[in-house]
Formats: structure tokens, C-alpha cells, sequence
């Protein structure tokens, strides 16, 4: 299977099962998952499991996407709308500010961004995001 049909299933499970799969429940090996940390697509934590598809977490962090009484994990705000908006579902995205602490809660209805009141805050540059993209 192609790398590209991988990483789809992998975001498919993530989808439907709400959390990240092991290797072999998508059909992958280990070896498969390194390869697509080498391209940038997943970040895998020590034992191998995968930490990060991007918008999915496969950690607790903090921020979720909620639609419908389902709830996925994500890496921050950004993440839970893209979750949201991959899916195609109305919902919210959760997650507190790392700087006053505050909850943030965003509503999407019908595609769209419910008015809302933020700031998007990134630590480094977009080109620099892949040196160290857990604490990005």
C-alpha cells in the first residue's frame, strides 16, 4: 500500500474509532509509521505509538473536537477546528489558553466559525514548526 493510502486509513481511524491505531489495525508494521515520521505525516512517542496525525492526537493535550456526543483528541485550537471542519460536522472545539488560562470554546455550525473572540499565538515560525511540532 502507498504511503498516501496509509495515512488515509490512519485519519479514517481516527475518525471513526477516536483515538490512534496500532500498527497492525490499519495494516501497517512499525517500520510503515517510521517512514511517514520521516515525511513529516505522524510523530511517534518512544514506544512507538503515534502521538500526533495531524489534526488527530493521539495523547490527551488538553483540546478536543466535540460533534454529536463524540469527542477526538487534537493537538490545540487549530487542531479541534480541523478536525471538525476534515469531518464535515458541526460542533465544538475545547481547549484552555496556555498564556491567561482561560477556557476557549469555538462553535462551527454549518461550516462556519460561530463569532467568536481569539488570538492564535504561534511559538516559532511555520518553517521551523517540524524541529520539535509536540512543543509547537
Amino acid at each position: 500500500m502507498s504511503d498516501v493510502e496509509l495515512r488515509r486509513r490512519i485519519l479514517r481511524f481516527f475518525a471513526e474509532e477516536r483515538r490512534a491505531p496500532a500498527p497492525a489495525e490499519v495494516g501497517a508494521t512499525r517500520d510503515d509509521y517510521l517512514r511517514l515520521e520521516q515525511a513529516h505525516a505522524l510523530v511517534l512517542g518512544a514506544d512507538g505509538a503515534i502521538w500526533i496525525a495531524n489534526p488527530f492526537s493521539g495523547v490527551r493535550t488538553g483540546f478536543t473536537a466535540e460533534s454529536g456526543g463524540e469527542r477526538w483528541d487534537a493537538n490545540c485550537a487549530w487542531d479541534a477546528l480541523g478536525i471538525l471542519a476534515a469531518l464535515g460536522r458541526n460542533g465544538v472545539a475545547r481547549g484552555t489558553c496556555s498564556d491567561c488560562d482561560e477556557p476557549i470554546v469555538l462553535e462551527v455550525r454549518g461550516g462556519e466559525l460561530v463569532e467568536a473572540v481569539a488570538v492564535a499565538h504561534f511559538l516559532v515560525p511555520a518553517a521551523r514548526w517540524y524541529d520539535d511540532l509536540v512543543q509547537t
